[in-house]
């Protein structure tokens, strides 16, 4: 299913991109998918510790999660597309190196570098119409795999 000419994988990321990019302080009922925030913090001893997020970030801080928000979308958009550019022209080996790397990270593999080297062998061992088959299911297998979402403290490290 398309809309607006985008995939179904792209047009809800579009959606809450345009919605993000709408956030208005002021106006609390744009702030669909702001990061929520909790009160004080009770400690044992009796004494409220006052949550230094408690309403000041949609004043104080507000601009830099907007900014990040709308960063982490626009990375998965561009993920989004540059699966779409490769699979529009031939897969070398690399890039089948490099997705099979990312398989093994995304199942949480202890070797960083498992499967580095491969191009080649990859090159010799499959050809042109095998390997963009290869590339189509890994990539279908990675888009299954449920996104982690926007990292909300992200903005922090800024």
């Amino acid at each position: 299913m398309k809309s607006r000419g985008y995939c179904y994988r792209c047009y809800p990321i579009i959606l809450r991109l345009e919605k993000t990019r709408a956030w208005d302080p002021s106006r609390p009922e744009t702030l669909r998918h702001y990061p929520k925030w909790g009160g004080d913090i009770a400690l044992p001893s009796g004494e409220n510790l006052q949550n230094r997020h408690g309403l000041e970030p949609r004043t104080t801080d507000f601009p830099k999660i907007k900014a990040h928000t709308i960063q982490e979308l626009q990375k998965r958009l561009l993920h989004f597309g540059n699966i779409e550019e490769k699979l529009s022209g031939p897969i070398s080996g690399y890039d089948l190196e490099l997705l099979l790397r990312r398989v093994a990270r995304q199942a949480a593999a202890r070797d960083r570098h498992l499967l580095s080297g491969i191009a080649t062998a990859i090159e010799w061992s499959f050809n042109h119409r095998q390997r963009k088959l290869l590339f189509e299911w890994l990539s279908e297998i990675l888009d299954n795999v449920r996104w982690r979402g926007i990292n909300s403290w992200g903005w922090m490290r800024r």
